[in-house]
């Protein structure tokens, strides 16, 4: 079966995570949810829709990666390899 992975960046934001002293000097936190879409190429039938979101204490592009990551779950759960 071909499937197609289609998603939309929902929000992306990084602020700096407030030290336990109330300082600002901590490590920032990247927030990604994305909308994702799975579907069928022929049926267009969704295999899966939804959310995934990471929020990480690091930069935006860390919390991309997490996306991803979570992504690529999602699809091998749905179509385990032999």
């Amino acid at each position: 079966m071909d499937a197609v992975l289609t998603g939309r960046i929902v929000e992306v934001t990084q602020e700096p995570v407030t030290g336990m002293s109330g300082d600002d000097f901590a490590a920032p936190e990247g927030r990604v949810p994305v909308d994702v879409r799975i579907l069928d190429v022929r049926s267009r039938l969704k295999h899966f829709e939804g959310e995934v979101h990471c929020a990480v204490p690091a930069l935006v592009p860390a919390a991309m990666e997490c996306v991803a990551r979570r992504t690529a779950e999602r699809v091998n759960a749905l179509w385990p390899r032999d």
